[in-house]
């Protein structure tokens, strides 16, 4: 299908409440769902160039970290919370808005199709 008919589906399957506009929260569950699925494929041995690389995980600053599953949840919730924000507070600057607690299909589509 076209990519505006997948946008679509997207937003309804992540309107949980099905008011037309997603919460903090439906992006934030919606962003740890993508990360587990992007980390545990980046992990996956038949994917590695080098099947006898171990996965490495790093800071920013490049200082590796450990891949305890107490961490890998933590670097989830920290992404998934970090790019809710950022979604949500871009919203906030191209509007004007004080403080935004929901975000429409079309400002859905701006931010995944410009920063997403």
């Amino acid at each position: 299908g076209k990519k505006s008919d997948k946008l679509e589906f997207a937003f309804d399957v992540l309107d949980k409440r099905k008011r037309g506009q997603l919460s903090r929260e439906d992006m934030a569950n919606y962003l740890k769902s993508f990360l587990t699925v992007l980390l545990n494929l980046s992990f996956t041995s038949s994917l590695n160039d080098d099947l006898h690389r171990e996965p490495i995980l790093t800071t920013i600053q490049g200082e590796p970290v450990d891949l305890s599953p107490r961490t890998i949840s933590r670097v989830i919730d920290s992404g998934a919370h970090w790019a809710t924000s950022m979604a949500f507070d871009g919203h906030i600057a191209r509007h004007g808005s004080s403080k935004c607690v929901s975000m429409s299909f079309d400002d859905f589509a701006e931010w995944y199709t410009t920063k997403g």
